[in-house]
């Protein structure tokens, strides 16, 4: 269960829910701030431009993806069989700040290729709700 404590009442909803749990079964509480995950729109228009930019390039956009990833959030390291991989991080758990900084890096590749993007009217918007 996940309570996002923005109010008394949540808060209260939070506390009773964890006074309710039978407390023979081990359980994990975490309490950290809240950071709002990328928006639908952010992920919409990541996936327009990979699009763009894979049109002019060539490449799929799930390489362009693939690529962007490694260069924007990094990677993972892994073992495998005593070798070491390297795996691009994932997007999903971007916040809105984290999806923006990726997607201002995404715009300066298509502008750096001279591929036109089309910025959709709640862009701004999208981008300004970090």
């Amino acid at each position: 269960m996940q309570y996002i404590l923005k109010n008394d009442t949540r808060r209260d909803a939070a506390i009773k829910y964890i006074q309710s749990l039978d407390i023979n079964e081990p359980y994990e509480v975490i309490v950290q701030p809240y950071k709002k995950k990328r928006s639908s729109a952010q992920n919409r228009f990541l996936w327009k431009a990979y699009r763009y930019i894979s049109d002019y390039t060539g490449y799929t956009e799930e390489e362009l993806h693939e690529l962007f990833k490694a260069a924007c959030i990094g990677y993972d390291v892994f073992t495998f069989n005593g070798e070491k991989f390297l795996k691009p991080k994932t997007s999903t758990r971007l916040t809105v700040k984290g999806m923006t900084k990726m997607l201002e890096k995404v715009i300066l590749v298509a502008n750096f290729l001279q591929v036109g993007l089309p910025i959709p009217d709640d862009y701004e918007f999208n981008m300004s709700r970090m």
